[in-house]
């Protein structure tokens, strides 16, 4: 609508009666029925006040017909929601005790935390900016208004207008086996006299963006439990199991695998703590400067523990992410250097280390030929070795 158009309107929208600005929002239910499993909405921005917060709630609530729990953000291991629930899974498990139930290397994850911790089929995460100033009217809006009237009077100077932009983005975190993610932008510009008390409908802004992203998935818990079991975040999917599985055929299979993944990562973390433990031993009795001999000496005698080959390509699959500078430039992130099997909480490094468990990289490609051949064990510690990661190549 034109500036000159709006205008026009002012006297008009005022004599409206006030029974009549009751919030209508296309292709909602008319009804106003409000039923089934809730969804998550969590906002940010300059555009959310207390009151404008209030109102997103009630016109999603018009557009999904279920109900919206607003949070304040994504819950984190230091909360006391996550850490009740780590003390239910405990309960029985010793495995959970000992395992790092926190899993920092799964904070790509949070997300599916929420799913779990507030019993949500969904989460809808909102950041919307807004701003407004007053200032004169360009030629182009004079030449549109000049000539209007305001109530009974006609513009005869050029007027004072007030610019307001509202502009951000719409996610959407659906709980499915595979591309969960739905994003979409919103932009709002309206220009009006000074005078005019309206605003942007920041509600019914992000009501029709919640709209464009489509009716919410159903959830595929049992799906994306057995992901994360298989990329390394176990008890987020023991935490499924037990919150949303309940009653379900696949609630016991769920649980037998990540807890099998538990005991798996501890397995692996002994065997690492081990390695570090022998090379240490070999630099204490060689001397910090004889590097090189100490990692040869580091080499333990065959019919010692040696690390498995689960353990070893899981460090290899975080060092091609960890030491991929292109995927940390596509980013805009400055590179740094990081421990050997380190897994870093960045969410691109984050979907970078699920993405060779997913694809079948990790298994396939990694620990199938490792525990085929020496040769494929030797070649695989080689590339370690080079890294600085292992001392050197050991028997199969």
């Amino acid at each position: 609508m034109s500036i000159r158009s709006r205008a026009l309107l002012v006297l008009a929208v005022a004599l409206v009666p006030s029974a009549c600005g009751v919030l209508r929002i296309p292709g909602a239910r008319s009804s106003g029925a409000v039923g089934g499993r809730p969804v998550a909405l969590l906002t940010e921005g300059s555009a959310f006040t207390e009151a404008v917060r209030g109102a997103t709630v009630a016109a999603l609530q018009q557009v999904l017909a279920r109900p919206v729990r607003p949070i304040e953000g994504l819950p984190a291991p230091a909360d006391a929601e996550t850490k009740a629930l780590a003390v239910r899974l405990m309960s029985g498990r010793s495995v959970v005790a000992r395992y790092d139930w926190r899993e920092p290397h799964c904070a790509g994850e949070r997300a599916v935390l929420a799913g779990v911790t507030y019993g949500v089929d969904a989460l809808y995460r909102v950041v919307l900016g807004h701003s407004e100033q007053q200032r004169e009217a360009s030629d182009a809006e004079w030449a549109e208004l000049a000539g209007d009237r305001i109530g009974f009077r006609r513009l005869r100077v050029r007027p004072t207008v007030r610019e307001e932009v509202l502009s951000g983005t719409v996610g959407r975190s659906a709980f499915v086996a595979r591309d969960g993610a739905a994003l979409t932008s919103v932009y709002r510009r309206r220009v009006t006299l000074v005078r005019d008390a309206r605003r942007i409908d920041v509600a019914l802004a992000v009501a029709e963006a919640v709209r464009e992203l489509g009716p919410v998935p159903v959830p595929e818990w049992e799906g994306v439990a057995r992901r994360l079991a298989k990329s390394g975040c176990p008890f987020l999917a023991l935490a499924i199991a037990d919150a949303q599985l309940a009653g379900n055929p696949s609630q016991e299979p769920v649980q037998v695998d990540a807890l099998a993944a538990m005991r798996a990562s501890l397995d692996r973390r002994n065997a690492r703590l081990q390695a570090q433990e022998m090379e240490q031993r070999a630099r204490a009795a060689l001397g910090e400067d004889d590097v090189e001999g100490a990692a040869i000496a580091s080499i333990p005698p065959a019919g010692d523990r040696m690390p498995s080959c689960h353990a070893l390509c899981e460090m290899h699959m975080v060092e091609i992410c960890n030491t991929d500078k292109v995927l940390w430039s596509a980013h805009r992130a400055r590179w740094e250097a990081t421990p050997c099997g380190t897994r870093r909480e960045e969410p691109f490094l984050a979907a970078c280390y699920r993405e060779q468990w997913d694809t079948g990289t990790f298994e396939t490609s990694c620990v199938l030929p490792c525990e085929s051949s020496d040769e494929g064990r030797t070649r695989l510690t080689a590339i370690l070795q080079e890294a600085g990661c292992v001392a050197g190549p050991g028997p199969s």
